[in-house]
């Protein structure tokens, strides 16, 4: 267990024992959601990325994707909330050629990053049915670089990985439908995901989702 992760996981379990202390009134809820995932990240930053490894060369990135997460959560008060679960930012195709190490060639490949996050979630009402919320934590994340070129010389890029807690924070509106059930409408940003060796963007998840209370 690599030492990040162990930070992660302290810091995930202090906020768990924080909620298991709250009142009796405190809620359990669990959900998911879904939707668009955009990196931004451009084939200027590619080349720079692929210099590191010896390679001249140029591309382009497929900027956005399907991105999920699947979360449960612990209502401390009428204000605040503790969240946490998995999350799924995407994977983004890329396709480029280059021109060193020869021979020259082509490559396609992709840009990956999924982990788990746990997050402080402040809402406030609007209405008997409409509330507005923010949110910011950190998310413990696996973001992978993977390419396959048209020459034997395209190497050092092909299989590049960075495990790293990164920060993220998000705005959205939650509707209560009834009593059990709720819909989320939610934008969630991910600072300085990957490295120079996979190639270090940030990135934004726009997601539409539903709650069950419990």
């Amino acid at each position: 267990m690599s030492a990040r992760f162990r930070t992660f996981a302290i810091a995930a379990a202090s906020l768990s024992a924080v909620a298991l202390a709250s009142p009796a009134s405190a809620q359990w809820y669990a959900g998911g959601n879904a939707g668009r995932s955009q990196i931004q990240y451009n084939g200027g930053q590619l080349a720079t990325d692929l210099s590191i490894h010896g390679i001249t060369g140029t591309g382009s990135i497929d900027n956005s994707d399907l991105g999920f997460k699947l979360f449960a959560g612990y209502q401390l008060n009428d204000t605040f909330a503790i969240e946490g679960g998995y999350v799924n930012l995407g994977k983004f195709g890329l396709t480029g050629s280059y021109s060193r190490p020869l021979p020259a060639g082509t490559f396609t490949g992709d840009l990956k990053s999924h982990g788990l996050n746990v997050d402080l979630v402040g809402s406030v009402g609007m209405g008997d049915q409409l509330s507005a919320y923010g949110r910011f934590g950190a998310a413990y994340l696996n973001t992978k670089a993977s390419a396959s070129a048209s020459t034997a010389s395209f190497v050092g890029y092909s299989n590049a990985t960075k495990d790293q807690i990164v920060a993220d924070l998000g705005v959205g509106f939650q509707m209560e439908f009834t009593k059990g059930f709720a819909a989320r409408l939610e934008w969630q940003h991910f600072f300085q995901v990957g490295d120079s060796t996979t190639g270090r963007t940030d990135i934004d998840l726009f997601t539409l989702g539903l709650i069950r209370k419990f």
